[in-house]
């Protein structure tokens, strides 16, 4: 590892993402009239769309082969949090 590389763990940034997104933030969202996030996430990343619908994130649809990494395409959900609680 040269000085420039990092030892801590991966787990810390989702931690850090975790904390932004809390509903405890809400009132601060409304205030600067921010009405929800969106977001997309590899379909095959089981785990990271558990931890966002765990946050309140909904999929709202499927991006169809958005991108393609070593000759492989890879679809994409829209994930979208609502922070108004008027419908």
């Amino acid at each position: 590892m040269n000085e420039n590389q990092t030892s801590e763990p991966q787990h810390s940034i989702i931690s850090i993402n975790v904390r932004v997104l809390s509903p405890a933030d809400a009132e601060s969202y409304r205030f600067v009239r921010l009405l929800a996030v969106n977001l997309t996430v590899v379909t095959q990343q089981k785990a990271a769309i558990c931890l966002y619908q765990s946050l309140g994130f909904h999929i709202y649809g499927t991006e169809q082969e958005t991108f393609s990494k070593a000759g492989r395409f890879y679809d994409e959900h829209l994930m979208m949090l609502e922070l108004t609680s008027d419908k």
